[in-house]
């Protein structure tokens, strides 16, 4: 044992002498030995088979001559070290290396081991020539009673089965012949939260399992994120709170986001928050703020979201939320968030959907809803449907809410814009093709106005329902649906072989069902009262008010080719038309009870084409004066008051 040296190595071996020791020595156990514990300056140093050297103290070894070591050396030094040959066991417990010429047998180290354990392979170096044995049973504590894993030296390799949390030691022997060492293996968690974490896989497709990452630690939202294409696909699992400060996912990867599960990206600088060459499926929450664009989704790039993602969650983005340049596909359960532009840029937007973009709304989507996006809310060069019962709800534009570029759109829900704030300009620009399908709404709820830019190559086809309130004016190319002219701008329609109305008239489109009470059957989906004149289109087909059900209308008109039937417990009460209370032109069928009263012409009114078959009860006037008749039947129009019908007219 030696101990307190000031000067000078605990032992100095001179040249052309021999050192030999068979026995056990002890260097620094209680105070330093000096600046080296061993200095074999030139000599001969040999530590014999189960010999034992034990430097404690911070005292490396230093070799300038020939140095062997057939033993057991533990080396706690954070100096570096040095012998010529190891045929036995050196323990490297600290910082600094430990060189050795020839290796024949087993060197530990002492380095930071969380990564070689989640690696699970070369925890040990093991020379050409070893004639060590490594335990296959390595352990928890010192007296080697907690199993934690085993170990396979063929393939140097540790599986664990019940490790303890870092930092912690590893307890195993090591043994030859003729003697057996005790070995501890220390380790401890990656100190890696800077730079770059590329997922490996290496473990399992846990995407919070350490191990699975080339940095040996889940990232952290100071880390930028490389998911490439390997056999273990990351999946953030139920429950896991992931971060990361930029993710990458390269062309094959896939990303999951299980249902409970989150992603939250703060990229705090100018890049993207995502760029995606895979396929991204998300399921759980997927957020990103304070970047440029929140997710860039490359030609090769496939979104599949069931989950929410919301862009600009706890800050901006500068240029966009959401640039599409492949597939994304907003399900149904999907819900889409785009707020707060922070750029001061011209070409802001909170979904752009590039020329090779193919963009499918099957779910929500709400554009500025608590701030501006920027410039406008969806700005399309390529193919973007809203497919049916799905919506889009834009609001805080400054340009224009919905600018179809150059590209495709298709709508079969719903567009809502201006609920909650009106864009500074036109909602709707269309400078391509743009298609709003039978059963399709565009609600412009604000004072804002559909610019339709003309020319061949810019087609705006109605065939479903525009909801308008703008006081300046609007275009499109074709209606073949419902548009309703609201505050009084014009709305020029090139072709229109639809039907036209304006505020305080409800129209039906029979998109849901043919129930008279259900709302999703009216253009605006609200049920007709007292105060509104029901137009019936041609396309509609039968609508039924069924039994113990009431309808009620201001007026109702009746399109040609269409059949109202009120079953026998059901009402159609009709009352303070400005002209006739009920205009027919197809076929009315009551079975129940019609009431008309206050028109300010006939009560009902059939045209050539119209017929009224009546086995129930109609009253006209009985509460408020008729102007006109009761009824008026053109000579082409047709009346059937059958036996059990009964028609009672006053005040006409």
């Amino acid at each position: 044992t030696i101990d307190g040296i000031s000067a000078g190595p605990g032992i100095r071996n001179e040249s052309t002498t021999v050192f030999t020791n068979e026995g056990s020595l002890i260097i620094g156990a209680n105070s330093d030995a000096g600046t080296f514990g061993i200095n074999n300056d030139g000599g001969d140093f040999t530590n014999e088979d189960c010999g034992f050297i034990h430097l404690e103290a911070d005292d490396p070894i230093r070799n300038n001559g020939v140095f062997t070591n057939d033993g057991h050396i533990i080396e706690s030094a954070t100096g570096n070290s040095s012998i010529t040959t190891n045929n036995g066991l050196i323990q490297n417990r600290n910082e600094g290396t430990f060189t050795v010429g020839t290796n024949n047998g087993i060197v530990v180290g002492s380095a930071d081991y969380n990564n070689l354990l989640c690696a699970g392979t070369d925890l040990i170096t093991i020379g050409a020539s070893n004639t060590l044995n490594v335990a296959t049973t390595w352990y928890n504590n010192a007296l080697q009673t907690n199993v934690a894993g085993q170990y396979d030296q063929s393939t140097n390799t540790f599986t664990p089965t019940n490790l303890l949390a870092a930092p912690s030691i590893l307890y195993f022997t090591i043994s030859d012949t003729d003697c057996s060492y005790d070995v501890e293996l220390p380790y401890s968690s990656s100190s890696n939260t800077g730079g770059t974490a590329t997922w490996t896989g290496a473990v399992s497709t846990d995407w919070n399992e350490s191990c699975n990452w080339s940095t040996f630690a889940v990232p952290t939202s100071s880390q930028q994120v490389i998911i490439p294409n390997v056999v273990n696909d990351p999946d953030i699992m139920i429950g896991t709170n992931a971060d990361a400060k930029s993710v990458e996912v390269q062309a094959g990867a896939i990303l999951d986001i299980q249902l409970g599960a989150t992603l939250n990206i703060v990229t705090a600088t100018s890049e993207d928050a995502i760029v995606n060459y895979g396929t991204i499926n998300n399921v759980g929450t997927l957020t990103t703020s304070l970047c440029d664009i929140g997710l860039v989704n490359e030609p090769s790039g496939v979104v599949n979201n069931n989950g929410t993602i919301s862009f600009g969650h706890v800050g901006g983005f500068d240029e966009g939320g959401l640039d599409n340049k492949g597939t994304f596909i907003n399900e149904t359960s999907g819900i889409i968030n785009c707020n707060d532009y922070d750029g001061g840029g011209s070409r802001g937007q909170g979904i752009l959907n590039s020329s090779s973009g193919d963009f499918t709304n099957r779910g929500t989507i709400n554009i500025g809803a608590i701030e501006s996006t920027g410039v406008t809310g969806i700005w399309n060069f390529g193919a973007f449907t809203n497919d049916t019962d799905a919506e889009i709800n834009i609001d805080r534009t400054s340009y224009s809410s919905i600018w179809n570029d150059d590209g495709t759109f298709t709508n079969r829900g719903e567009i809502i814009v201006g609920a909650i704030a009106n864009s500074f300009d036109a909602d709707l620009y269309n400078d391509a093709i743009f298609d709003n399908e039978s059963c399709g709404l565009i609600h412009i709820i604000s004072n804002d106005f559909i610019v339709n830019l003309g020319g061949a190559n810019r087609i705006f086809t109605n065939n479903g329902t525009i909801i308008e309130n703008g006081s300046a004016h609007s275009s499109i190319t074709t209606n073949n649906g419902i548009v309703q002219n609201n505050n009084g701008g014009n709305f020029t329609i090139t072709t229109d072989n639809g039907t036209l109305i304006t505020d305080n008239m409800v129209a039906l489109t029979g998109c849901a069902n043919a129930n008279w009470s259900d709302s999703e059957n009216w253009h605006n989906k609200s049920l007709p009262g007292l105060t509104d004149d029901v137009v019936i289109p041609e396309w509609t087909g039968t609508i039924n008010i069924a039994d113990a059900t009431d309808g009620f209308a201001k007026s109702v008109d009746l399109a040609i080719n269409q059949s109202l039937n009120i079953a026998s417990t059901a009402s159609l009460t009709i009352n303070g038309a400005s002209d006739v209370g009920f205009t027919c032109n197809g076929s009315l069928i009551n079975n129940g009870l019609v009431t008309i009263d206050g028109t300010g012409d006939n009560g009902i009114e059939l045209g050539d084409s119209g017929a009224v078959e009546n086995t129930g009860i109609i009253q006209i006037g009985h509460g408020t004066a008729i102007t006109e008749a009761g009824i008026r039947v053109s000579s082409g129009g047709y009346f059937d008051n059958t036996s059990s019908g009964l028609l009672d007219i006053k005040n006409a």
